[in-house]
């Protein structure tokens, strides 16, 4: 400008530069730990408040994308679930006045609706056997793959299966016989019940030795006469070589 001087001509500024509190809506995530009763899974997970505004400066303010909660422990968890979350704050920042410094965490768990399979053995019993006769079976032990949902088949693996094989109006012989299985509700075979051979024979009646019978018993038989055995008479012959002493005797004796 004409007519203006500026003396000194040049001078040095220092400017302070401070950092400048910041604000910044921040997302809120629960941090779960532990693992929901066996068959069921977490569905669905809702926090409230969602958001939490923060102060801090640029740098913190930036780095933080979402803010966490101290964890919640579901371990063994069914069905719905709320709980208290604390929040956990970033270093460099703090909620805006009014803000809170926890929020409330609904958990909800559900049963798992996928269908499992598994294979379980059950021993083979057998239904109808006829008077007179014995029967084997081969296999008496099966495997049976059955379907269900996981708490169903937990509770089925604890118990007995009951396998049956009947055999009613079957006379000797061999037979391949489909086995029977009583299942409880919701619980369905995932493959076609398995078949055993099956052979049925007539019981052998066996004779047991008794005691020898007597050398001086005779059997007599019932009705039988006995016949009674006749005396013959007896002719006394005198031998030649042997005179008869008592005649001889009997003649010397008279006078």
């Amino acid at each position: 400008v004409d007519g203006v001087t500026v003396d000194p001509p040049t001078i040095n500024v220092r400017i302070p530069i401070t950092s400048v509190v910041g604000l910044k809506l921040v997302p809120v995530q629960a941090t779960i730990s532990g693992l929901p009763e066996p068959g069921y899974v977490i569905t669905a997970v809702q926090v409230d408040p969602p958001l939490i505004a923060l102060t801090g400066s640029s740098g913190p303010l930036d780095a933080a994308a979402v803010l966490g909660t101290e964890p919640i422990d579901i371990s063994g968890a069914r069905g719905q679930l709320v709980r208290e979350g604390q929040l956990v704050f970033p270093k460099g920042t703090s909620p805006q006045i009014g803000e809170p410094t926890s929020v409330q965490v609904t958990i909800l768990v559900a049963q798992v609706a996928q269908m499992f399979q598994v294979s379980l053995p059950a021993a083979v019993r057998l239904n109808g056997l006829e008077n007179g006769l014995i029967a084997s079976l081969t296999p008496d032990l099966v495997t049976l793959a059955i379907s269900g949902k996981s708490d169903l088949l937990d509770q089925l693996a604890q118990q007995t299966l009951a396998v049956t094989v009947d055999v009613s109006g079957l006379g000797p012989g061999s037979y391949e016989v489909p086995v029977s299985i009583r299942l409880p509700e919701g619980i369905t075979l995932a493959a076609p019940a398995p078949q055993v051979t099956v052979i049925l024979r007539t019981v052998t009646a066996t004779l047991t030795p008794t005691e020898p019978l007597s050398a001086t018993t005779q059997p007599t038989t019932e009705g039988a006469t006995t016949p009674t055995p006749t005396a013959a008479l007896a002719t006394a012959s005198p031998s030649p070589s042997q005179p008869v002493a008592s005649e001889t005797a009997t003649h010397e004796g008279n006078p």
